[in-house]
């Protein structure tokens, strides 16, 4: 049994975590409050969740769990505006694109036969063909060019 992090707020009042294998139990002052299974992503994000409310900081939780710092602040900023529940509905993995839009970028690449600019006009094109900023990425993009 490992202790990984004690977080004290007053001599009487402290958090403790332990991992054990793929689990992390957390203790508040000598009782169990949670057991985690870390492979598990519902329970892992509303880990973290608490971990922040209880101001542990991005940095440790990042590196202790494996998870990127800007996935746990978007996490956070989820749970903050819209609640748990929206939180625990995402899916793990990028927007996939559609076939209609693959064929478009293919089709326009073809068309443009490296003008200049060629990757700009086409991922305005996207944009205005799919009605939507964030209907394909950068390397979604690069991965069809």
């Amino acid at each position: 049994m490992e202790i990984i992090l004690q977080k004290k707020f007053n001599e009487d009042t402290f958090y403790s975590f332990i991992r054990k294998g793929d689990e992390m139990e957390i203790y508040y002052s000598n009782e169990m409050v949670m057991c985690v299974n870390l492979n598990n992503t519902e329970e892992l994000k509303q880990a973290i969740i608490f971990f922040l409310k209880i101001q542990v900081s991005v940095n440790w939780l990042s590196n202790t769990f494996g998870v990127s710092r800007q996935t746990i602040k978007n996490w956070f900023m989820i749970c903050k505006k819209d609640g748990m529940n929206k939180l625990l509905e995402l899916k793990k993995g990028p927007k996939k694109i559609t076939d209609e839009i693959q064929a478009y970028i293919i089709a326009k690449f073809k068309e443009l036969n490296f003008c200049r600019n060629y990757k700009k006009i086409i991922c305005e094109k996207v944009k205005e063909y799919a009605s939507s900023e964030k209907s394909v990425g950068r390397f979604r993009f690069w991965k069809f060019t």
